[in-house]
């Protein structure tokens, strides 16, 4: 991938790619069609998290499973965005492949799955991890290890010649702005990310608070850790996620140690685990929620798995009425989020469509510059995609193949006859015209 000034980035996903020409070709700039393909994508992946819960979980708790995977609040951020879907796209393929080859039954349903494999493999660089779940889910349905690590093996080695030819291609990941050094390095983006990780933690277990909310905005960038650290905002939070994971912890372990069977158990916390630790240095990026789509399988499984046997132990009545609040809180908490999005949505997208209007109407071969994007709404909410050197031209090239750059700060800087600079705010008045 790269961007209009011919910088290669550290990222290879063609299908995503691929799939944003293709909205492009049919719906233009009506973003509404692109919001349809990621509602389909997101139902798809749906289906297919009942499929995987079905392997190693009875029916019921497998239905439970797609449900509460479907109207979770933290899926908003990663459903309503256009670029949602460079999580949406892998996502669909890792879990197909996942829900085919998991204690598979047949040849047949051997090369499907590794056919999905592949796809998945062009789409994020993160489904290289995936024999590691896959062994993980074998294990679980009662695979023996040796015959597990066998079936594991395509996977393995497909993963491996990905690997090789990411390297020899320069594809490395990690090589931008929000390399794993880059955060240890920053005190306070040590502090954030990890602040992020446990809050969208919690808010699984929990979706009452959401880790947007309770970070917010206005993040402290104190000159010391000392002070980054005793800042009241976060002790709040800290005390927030003291008590809260405390409770979780706590009742996770007990549940966990009353089990004989705790394969469940392993299978979630090796999928969750597998697929989140990769992201850690950029969780603090919109709070972290959209890297959490492909981790929340697991997160998800482990939930119902735990509440469910919690929950055996208490009269049939009170059982009901436990899950029917949940998935009453459950989509109170996702409409709620459905609009206090609803107005960055808008606005990201009369920007962007307003820059893609007017870089079509400059000659071949010029490139438009913009400077002072809004960074966030009236209401206090990040417009996304997020207004920076990276991602703005990325969404402008997918959807209108158009050369588009970002200039830092509130001044232009234009060189030459082929280089128009336009402000930010001008584009948002155009695009509300």
């Amino acid at each position: 991938m790269r961007d209009p000034a011919n910088l290669k980035y550290h990222w290879f996903r063609p299908l995503p790619v691929l799939i944003c020409r293709m909205d492009g070709y049919f719906w233009g700039a009506k973003a509404g069609g692109y919001r349809l393909t990621n509602i389909l994508l997101f139902s798809g992946c749906g289906l297919l998290v009942w499929a995987i819960a079905r392997k190693i979980l009875p029916p019921w708790p497998a239905w439970l499973t797609g449900l509460i995977y479907v109207i979770h609040p933290i899926q908003v951020g990663t459903v309503v965005w256009l670029s949602g879907r460079e999580d949406l796209v892998p996502g669909l393929f890792l879990f197909g492949s996942a829900s085919l080859l998991i204690n598979r039954r047949g040849a047949l349903n051997g090369i499907a799955g590794h056919a999905l494999y592949l796809l998945a493999l062009f789409s994020k660089e993160i489904a290289a991890l995936f024999p590691a779940a896959l062994l993980s889910g074998e294990l679980a349905c009662g695979v023996s290890t040796k015959q597990a690590m066998r079936r594991t093996l395509p996977s393995g080695i497909m993963a491996s010649f990905y690997v090789v030819l990411r390297i020899l291609f320069g594809y490395i990941p990690g090589r931008h702005e929000f390399s794993y050094w880059a955060v240890m390095q920053s005190p306070v983006a040590m502090i954030r990310d990890a602040l992020s990780l446990l809050l969208n933690i919690l808010y699984i277990f929990i979706p009452i608070l959401h880790p947007l909310d309770v970070l917010g905005k206005k993040f402290p960038h104190e000159p010391t850790l000392f002070k980054t650290v005793f800042n009241a905002q976060i002790l709040g939070i800290g005390l927030y996620l003291l008590l809260g994971l405390l409770l979780i912890g706590l009742w996770s372990r007990r549940e966990i140690r009353r089990e004989q069977d705790r394969r469940v158990a392993w299978f979630a916390a090796g999928w969750f685990a597998v697929f989140i630790l990769p992201t850690l240095h950029v969780m603090a990026m919109m709070a972290g929620s959209r890297y959490f789509f492909t981790p929340l399988l697991g997160g998800i499984i482990f939930l119902v798995w735990a509440g469910l046997n919690t929950l055996r132990r208490s009269a049939p009545r009170r059982r009901r009425l436990v899950i029917v609040l949940f998935i009453t809180l459950c989509l109170a908490m996702n409409i709620r989020e459905q609009l206090r999005w609803k107005e960055a949505a808008v606005m990201s997208e009369q920007v962007l469509w307003a820059a893609i209007g007017c870089a079509k109407k400059l000659p071949k071969g010029a490139i438009m510059k913009v400077y002072d994007l809004p960074e966030e709404t009236p209401g206090g909410r990040l417009v996304f995609p997020k207004f920076d050197a990276f991602s703005f031209p990325v969404s402008a090239k997918l959807y209108g193949n158009v050369a588009i750059m970002v200039i830092p700060g509130p001044g232009p800087d234009c060189e030459g006859g082929v280089v128009r600079c336009v402000s930010g705010q001008e584009l948002l008045a155009l695009g509300k015209r």
